[in-house]
């Protein structure tokens, strides 16, 4: 509860756990999109439930071991003609918001694992 309540005041883990949330619905809402991902990373991205703590951390986790992967898998997509635009470009701004955001992401993992 405590956890929670001060994961909810940092905006920057709000971001970040939204963001984790957004990969995971990207992936999974296709099965291709999937399959592009899981050839490539080690972890498959997991559901970010707000009331289970170990949620969080198994999505951190696989975010964790597999960042460069993940970006990889996103800029695949994103660059595939192929694609649809809007998939393309969910794509695109999923794999820059990992980028722009891995400094703050990494302070923020710094801290998850400090509480859980």
């Amino acid at each position: 509860m405590v956890a929670q309540s001060a994961a909810e005041c940092c905006h920057a883990a709000v971001d970040f756990f939204g963001v984790l949330e957004e990969i995971y619905v990207f992936f999974t809402a296709s099965t291709h999109r999937y399959e592009i991902l899981t050839k490539k990373a080690v972890s498959v991205p997991k559901r970010i439930n707000t009331t289970r703590w170990s949620c969080r951390a198994d999505a951190t986790k696989a975010l964790s071991e597999g960042y460069s992967q993940f970006i990889e898998a996103l800029d695949q997509i994103a660059d595939d003609r192929d694609e649809l635009a809007d998939v393309r470009c969910k794509a695109r701004g999923l794999s820059e918001r990992l980028c722009r955001g891995v400094s703050q992401s990494d302070s923020v993992l710094r801290l998850f694992e400090a509480i859980v």
